[in-house]
């Protein structure tokens, strides 16, 4: 007896958009990685990458590279992963000099900082669905911020990428678990590998950690209760999967405890309530309060959106990310404070996966508000207000190749 299969054809309207929308993520990763990689050269090394190639370039392997930052990590907070995949790519391409020309050296931060766009776009829409993932990425594409630190050999393009993976992962691993779906492994694995490298990359990584494992860990005991939660199985696959990044960080951790000190110039800025506005200006549209304003606006949205979408769709992805934000932000200021510590905005890097988001859910809602409003008065208030958001793209074109410090 044969069995007779049928398979559902897409109708022409889900095509259609199908087709829209993979032209608008090829068009916008395009402008992407034409924005983060055209004059890459341009600007001189500055001295946090001659630091970083100096230890890459100098040091004989990877397990040397180990050794020295795990042997001087309490007061360098270096740790070891940016110089060896670092050493690992000169080595690859064969260069022998001392230093490399500066666009073979971030050409591949900027094409992790490209790659991250996409992350971006699964994010949102593993959120808050296709219209958020879109805005997430036009936003990032075109972000000043993310694309000054695409464009350098530093921590910080690694550390988007990194944090972003982790985001995406942590949420459909839960999901899968609460769905019983057996390809939660293969976001699980990932999710091992994202936070892994993360915390192998800088230690600002395990500020944004340690409140995000415990949000997950929430969420699955709220979703399956205590006894399907602390069952053998689940107890296993769940210290394997956010165990193992603090594992493999462990040494680090012990050096850090054994004494940890700063050596920041006591002159130098430090946090205060105004490096507020710093961050949001910053990692957004601008400090102005004509830019900062709607930034700021569009994020409260969003926010409110993400919470009321807990009760009315029991979606509570959105609800994970604004604790995380505010969990993450208020660890990462006490530890400046605590440390007196220097403040710069780009220590609160994982902030910005989290505002991205958010502020695109914030557009989505009022876009979808305005479409609603039939009055001209409305419509023509849809079209003031689309210009000032698409034109955010324009700052990022006078940003290609400055070294002004964020």
């Amino acid at each position: 007896m044969e069995l007779s299969h049928t398979t559902v054809e897409p109708s022409p309207e889900v095509r259609k958009t199908g087709s829209r929308v993979a032209l608008s993520l090829a068009v916008l990763l395009l402008a992407g990685l034409l924005l983060r990689t055209i004059f890459l050269g341009r600007a001189s090394y500055w001295i946090d990458e001659i630091n970083i190639i100096n230890v890459s370039v100098t040091m004989d392997s990877v397990p040397d590279i180990y050794r020295l930052e795990l042997g001087r990590f309490n007061w360098y907070h270096v740790l070891p992963f940016l110089s060896a995949v670092f050493h690992v790519v000169i080595k690859t391409v064969g260069y022998t000099g001392v230093f490399p020309p500066e666009w073979l050296a971030r050409i591949l931060f900027a094409l992790c900082g490209t790659a991250s766009l996409y992350l971006f776009y699964r994010l949102g829409r593993t959120v808050c669905g296709l219209a958020v993932g879109l805005w997430a990425i036009f936003l990032s594409t075109f972000s000043v911020f993310h694309l000054f630190y695409s464009r350098e050999v530093y921590a910080y393009s690694l550390l988007i990428f990194f944090g972003l993976g982790c985001l995406w992962t942590g949420i459909e691993t839960v999901r899968r678990t609460i769905r019983l779906d057996r390809k939660r492994w293969a976001f699980a694995l990932g999710y091992m590998l994202f936070s892994t490298l993360f915390l192998q990359t800088h230690m600002s990584a395990l500020l944004f950690l340690v409140p995000w494992t415990g949000l997950l860990g929430l969420v699955v005991l709220l979703s399956m209760g205590w006894k399907k939660t602390f069952s053998l199985p689940n107890m296993g696959f769940w210290a394997l999967t956010l165990g193992t990044a603090f594992a493999v960080f462990s040494p680090f951790l012990v050096r850090m405890f054994g004494g940890y000190t700063t050596t920041d110039d006591p002159s130098a800025e430090t946090f205060s309530l105004k490096t507020i506005s710093a961050v949001l200006g910053r990692m957004g549209w601008g400090e102005h309060w004509a830019t900062l304003l709607p930034f700021v606006l569009f994020l409260a949205l969003g926010c409110v959106v993400a919470v009321r979408d807990l009760k009315k769709n029991a979606n509570w992805a959105g609800s994970l990310i604004v604790a995380q934000g505010l969990l993450y932000f208020i660890l990462q200021s006490w530890m400046l404070i605590r440390t007196q510590s220097r403040f710069e905005v780009r220590y609160y890097h994982g902030l910005f996966p989290l505002m991205i988001v958010l502020v695109g859910w914030g557009i989505e809602q009022f876009a979808a508000w305005l479409a609603a409003k039939r009055t001209f008065g409305v419509q023509s208030l849809r079209g003031i207000a689309g210009g000032p958001i698409l034109g955010w793209a324009v700052p990022s074109l006078a940003t290609v190749g400055a070294r002004d410090c964020l």
